[in-house]
């Protein structure tokens, strides 16, 4: 097998020698090259062909950032991580639209390994080049830090506090309406009506919170340059009430913390990928949403147009900014859960179960595709939990359908 390449930029020779070291073990899967300068690193480029570049943004003559940019213009398929010191959090924000993935100093080997290696792996999620390098240059993320940012940094903080949080939210209009929507919603059943919003977050708690801000500022980004039918409300509306339902039944299955709430952040972007197809190529979304209007649930009609389908092209964009493994497979594999090389996910039959029951609810007969699943049905134990699951979801996703 041909060794992947990875280019690590730095200007201070002695940090260069301790990731040669700190990476010796791993010179057998990967080609790794060590030069000072990003002309260096951008004249190496030119010459061959590299699958991922790690670059310090404190540099002499061309800086962190105009390397990342370059690099994100020529050579679209390779990964673009940065590597830098806490310090650096001016530039890093320089930064934001052309890296895909940060890494703080000093940063240990195993955790070094495991990102880059995730990232390499993102290949067999997404085959078709065309699109994978149009994906690898999407800016949206890093384009909503304003509350996202404050958000993450008060919460590394060890004194951080939901009033805090709630001060941060209130500073985003959007993000506050839709805060007080989420949480009036019957999705939660309050008995009152909620309507200040420190005790919104209160109540959602913050890893919710945060899946919601990532949502609706990824959301956002995209809205004005969707066309035709295409509505990014709708497709949000969905997408929360997926989430809740998926979550509920992490809930019932007894599964801990984070499963749970990684099951609501994976339900919230389980269809980031129609967002990228509906933006880049509206003309032949609005040609696909016919086609769905005989079967909204067949990912052959986007393959035909695309040469790919949501599914992968949203778990990719995922994967390249470092979301977590499990998250990343649920979202790659909610349609056919049966190609995941995971026996037994919960957290993907979750989300499988509960966008079916979006369409179910929609008039959809979902028994051809429990039939075409019946060996992951049989895995996971899916049928047996199936009736349950209906009945809580059904009150959300009425709701949901209403709107």
């Amino acid at each position: 097998m041909e060794k992947k390449k990875i280019l690590f930029v730095d200007d201070e020779q002695n940090l260069l020698d301790g990731l040669r070291r700190m990476l010796y073990g791993v010179r057998a899967e990967w080609d790794m090259t060590f030069v000072q300068s990003g002309k260096e690193a951008l004249d190496l480029m030119a010459q061959a062909h590299y699958d991922v570049l790690v670059t310090d943004m404190r540099m002499p003559e061309m800086d962190g950032a105009q390397l990342l940019t370059e690099v994100m213009k020529r050579y679209p398929f390779t990964v673009r991580f940065v590597l830098s010191g806490q310090s650096d959090k001016e530039n890093i924000i320089k930064s934001a639209g052309t890296a895909h993935q940060y890494l703080s100093k000093p940063c240990n080997q195993e955790m070094l390994k495991n990102m880059i290696s995730d990232a390499l792996a993102l290949r067999n999620v997404l085959h078709n080049e065309e699109i994978r390098n149009l994906v690898s240059q999407i800016k949206a993320l890093p384009s909503i830090p304003g509350v996202y940012m404050q958000l993450l940094e008060e919460l590394r903080k060890p004194t951080s506090s939901l009033h805090t949080l709630a001060d941060i939210v209130e500073r985003d209009l959007g993000l506050s309406t839709k805060v007080l929507q989420l949480v009036n919603s019957s999705f939660f059943g309050l008995p009152h009506k909620v309507i200040s919003i420190p005790h919104a977050v209160s109540f959602l708690g913050i890893e919710v919170l945060k899946a919601l801000v990532f949502t609706v500022k990824v959301f956002e980004s995209f809205e004005s340059k969707s066309h035709g039918m295409f509505s990014v409300e709708e497709l949000m509306t969905h997408s929360i009430a997926v989430a809740t339902c998926s979550k509920m039944m992490m809930e019932e299955l007894h599964a801990n913390d984070d499963d749970c709430e990684n099951a609501f952040l994976a339900g919230c972007l389980h269809d980031l990928g129609k967002l990228i197809l509906a933006s880049h190529f509206p003309d032949k979304f609005k040609i696909l949403q016919q086609r769905h209007k005989t079967n909204i649930y067949s990912l052959d009609p986007e393959e035909e147009l695309f040469g790919a389908n949501h599914t992968e092209v949203g778990a990719y964009l995922l994967g390249l900014w470092g979301f977590k493994g499990p998250v990343v497979e649920a979202v790659a594999y909610h349609h056919s859960p049966g190609r995941s090389t995971k026996s037994a996910s919960q957290l993907l039959s979750s989300l499988f179960a509960a966008n079916l029951f979006y369409y179910e609810q929609q008039g959809y007969d979902i028994s051809p595709v429990l039939e075409a699943e019946k060996d992951f049905a049989a895995r996971t134990d899916l049928l047996t939990k199936l009736p349950v699951w209906r009945s809580r979801c059904s009150r959300i996703l009425k709701e949901s359908l209403s709107k």
